[in-house]
C-alpha cells in the first residue's frame, strides 16, 4: 500500500534568491515608511494636545486674574 502524498504543480516559476531579496528588502522599506508616518502622527497629535493644554490653563488664568481685578474695582467703587 503507498503512501498519500500531495501533489505539486509548479505551474509558475519560484523566485530567484536575488528576487526574494529584492521583496524583502521592499517589504522593509514600506514598513519603515509606515512606521515613520505613524510616528510623526503621533508626534504631532502629542504637541497638539500639550499646546492646547498650555493654551487652556493660560486662559482660566486670566479668567481668575480678571475676576479679581473686578472684585477689587467693585469693592474700591463702594467704599469710595
Amino acid at each position: 500500500m503507498s503512501a498519500i502524498q500531495a501533489k505539486r504543480f509548479n505551474w509558475l516559476p519560484a523566485p530567484t534568491p536575488w528576487q526574494r531579496a529584492q521583496a524583502a528588502h521592499e517589504k522593509r522599506r514600506v514598513m519603515i515608511r509606515d512606521f515613520q508616518s505613524a510616528a510623526s502622527s503621533t508626534s504631532l497629535s502629542l504637541s497638539n494636545a500639550w499646546a492646547n493644554q498650555i493654551d487652556g490653563s493660560a486662559q482660566l488664568a486670566g479668567k481668575a486674574a480678571l475676576k479679581r481685578i473686578q472684585i477689587m474695582t467693585s469693592l474700591i467703587n463702594k467704599t469710595a
